[in-house]
């Protein structure tokens, strides 16, 4: 018969047990998806060696397109809008690029070189945990991620069921014993301070992933000791303003097409009657 406190422990390998399988899963995938980019890397190494201010319009364009390969269909579609949007920031003289290029002076043909891939069995859910005192903590899905000092023409490996996509989830507390007390039902998936979904968390996840790419941030993972979000809170440390500006001017963006859209229809319907 299982004691109380040997019953505790049981569970606490048990979730141990199931992290490091998610993070050995997600390792793998990486593995995958970098075996998959060897044979494409080629595609997108002219780019990375054209300097000439029309080359590097033309390099936009061609790895707004070869990126999506494999095609990605929506979610493409809005990972090549954030890309834009990141990249505004990169090639702008401000204190976010300043510092990507401490680590990489060609931070931005870094970020523009890359291509990214979609986990579709990514971890979806929110955990919880309460410590000795009662306080809850959360544990939310993992956004992105890729190879530390991966460099030019390398990848990142988005979570389809994380915040880049996903604005709420379900809370799964850690231990069953703690059910009663854990949060019923989907609270916000963040990243760090933002909402998912939102165009300031998936600037964010962007940033982050090429703060690993560059060696600008140290290696972190998905877990409780914090390291990932220590990571996020540098990245907005440097770049909060940025984020910000380049967010609202994409809402302001769609804002003003949506009313133009609008007023379209509403000509188009007054002409048909």
């Amino acid at each position: 018969m299982l004691t109380p406190a040997r019953f505790k422990l049981a569970i606490a390998v048990v979730f141990l047990s199931l992290l490091c399988f998610l993070q050995s899963m997600s390792a793998n995938t990486l593995d995958s998806a970098r075996d998959e980019f060897a044979g494409t890397k080629q595609m997108s190494q002219p780019c990375s060696t054209n300097t000439s201010s029309a080359g590097n319009r033309d390099c936009d364009q061609d790895n707004s397109a070869a990126m999506l390969s494999p095609p990605l269909g929506q979610r493409g579609s809005l990972i090549a809008q954030v890309r834009e949007l990141t990249l505004e920031i990169l090639q702008s003289d401000n204190t976010c690029s300043a510092w990507f290029e401490e680590a990489d002076p060609d931070a931005a043909d870094v970020f523009r070189s890359l291509r990214y891939y979609i986990e579709t069995n990514g971890t979806s859910d929110i955990y919880s945990i309460r410590d000795n005192f009662g306080d809850l903590y959360f544990m939310h899905p993992w956004g992105a991620r890729t190879r530390e000092y991966a460099g030019k023409n390398s990848f990142i490996l988005i979570n389809a069921n994380g915040p880049f996509f996903i604005r709420k989830s379900r809370v799964i507390p850690s231990d069953p014993k703690q059910a009663a007390t854990s949060p019923i039902g989907s609270i916000p998936v963040l990243m760090g301070p933002y909402t998912g979904a939102t165009p300031e968390a998936q600037i964010t996840i962007m940033l982050h992933e090429l703060g690993h790419i560059t060696g600008r941030l140290p290696e972190d993972n998905n877990s409780w000791d914090g390291s990932s979000s220590r990571n996020t809170s540098e990245v907005l440390r440097h770049c909060k303003k940025e984020i910000h500006q380049v967010a609202r001017k994409a809402r302001n963006e769609i804002q003003v097409q949506a009313n133009s859209s609008g007023a379209s229809n509403r000509l188009e319907s007054a002409a048909g009657e």
